[in-house]
């Protein structure tokens, strides 16, 4: 399994068969208007588009998961720049709920 780095050298994933896993937490991580969730715009540009078909969102409030293609990903999004430096956002629409029997268990 492959680290992904911030622009400021935090772990913000994993790669790993070309999914892209984040652990997320909505305090953070959810922009509230409009409903999305967000990430580095560097580290998916440079690491995550090239690399994976796939990311998959890890809430750890909750136990739900979400994925979405890249390419819906790269489709949708949009940028912004909430005092963390650039990000994507992808409104929750694109998302999809992972029924329960088919999440996988992430280090």
């Amino acid at each position: 399994m492959a680290r992904v780095y911030s622009t400021t050298g935090h772990v913000i994933g994993e790669i790993e068969g070309g999914v892209f896993y984040k652990r997320v937490n909505p305090k953070i991580h959810m922009v509230r208007r409009p409903p999305s969730w967000a990430t580095d715009a560097d580290s998916f540009d440079r690491d995550v588009a090239p690399y994976c078909h796939t990311i998959v969102l890890i809430d750890m409030t909750s136990d739900k998961q979400w994925e979405v293609s890249i390419e819906m990903f790269k489709k949708h999004k949009f940028q912004l720049n909430r005092r963390y430096g650039k990000q994507y956002a992808l409104v929750l629409k694109w998302w999809t709920l992972i029924p329960q029997a088919q999440r996988r268990l992430v280090g």
